[in-house]
């Protein structure tokens, strides 16, 4: 059987998000390194243009 969230248990701030599921900001340069190394190289088409 599906399960609906009532809107009033919505999260509805990045505080109530951290409080709700217990999260803490890690500022180790080591977690997940893989998102910072390897990447490729940018060029042109990944600038924005505004």
């Amino acid at each position: 059987m599906t399960q609906t969230a009532v809107i009033p248990e919505a999260i509805t701030s990045l505080t109530d998000a951290e409080t709700r599921f217990g999260l803490v900001r890690i500022e180790d340069q080591q977690f997940f390194p893989e998102w910072c190394e390897g990447l490729p190289d940018t060029n042109s088409n990944n600038v924005c243009d505004t």
